[in-house]
């Protein structure tokens, strides 16, 4: 005698159970793919903010933080204990326009485009092809700002900050006018902002000091006398 096994059909109700557990099954293994939007936001919440100050001609140790005794400096000491320390960094180039080329593109001086301070060309700048830190910050979500000596792209070229990535620029785009702490103008974004107060400083004498007994003048207190500044 040959016996066969049974074949059981399958019932409407033991369909839709099986349909129902798949169902189940997919939608735990797509939870445990996919973030939850609280997991997304708790994700988004936890992007650092980043603020990094570039200063020209400051020393390791000018800071108290590095050991500095006779100046002050609480709140970039702050900064240090509570960010990012850099014991072993160095900047991109000897001079600033480089430096903050550098700084910018992620290139050394082998491939930065800006290598000098001031070429047979002039002033420098970045290029559109360029990719900068602010551009891909800006990719990853973040506002961003400058604020300061920018020195790698003229208020006609290409090369401006607000151009590079940054949503937000205030401050010196020409280097050389960032000598002064009197400005004729400063530059938001692609507006010229006046500052008619400084007009009649001038800004050469800080580099004929060496020849000109006059070109510091303090009052009685110490004081620096800018010329032509209006008090």
């Amino acid at each position: 005698m040959i016996s066969y096994p049974m074949i059981m059909k399958p019932t409407c109700r033991s369909v839709q159970q099986g349909l129902l557990i798949s169902l189940l099954l997919l939608v735990l293994a797509l939870l445990t793919i996919l973030p939850s939007p609280v997991m997304a936001a708790q994700t988004q919440a936890k992007k650092p903010n980043i603020i990094f100050i570039l200063a020209d001609d400051l020393s390791y140790r000018d800071l108290g933080c590095y050991g500095q005794k006779h100046i002050q400096t609480p709140n970039l000491d702050r900064l240090y204990n509570e960010g990012m320390r850099f014991t072993q960094a160095y900047a991109g180039a000897c001079e600033c326009a480089p430096s903050r080329c550098s700084l910018m593109t992620g290139l050394h001086m082998g491939h930065a485009r800006v290598r000098l301070n001031r070429s047979v060309r002039g002033q420098e700048h970045l290029l559109d092809e360029d990719v900068t830190v602010a551009e891909v910050l800006k990719q990853a979500g973040y506002a961003t700002g400058f604020v300061g000596k920018w020195g790698i792209g003229l208020a006609s070229s290409e090369g401006v900050p607000y151009k590079q990535g940054f949503d937000l620029a205030f401050g010196y785009y020409d280097q050389h006018r960032a000598h002064t702490y009197y400005p004729e103008y400063l530059r938001r974004n692609d507006k010229r902002i006046e500052l008619p107060q400084n007009v009649g400083f001038d800004m050469d004498r800080a580099y004929r000091h060496a020849k000109d007994d006059q070109a510091h003048q303090y009052d009685t207190d110490g004081n620096f006398i800018p010329q032509g500044v209006k008090n």
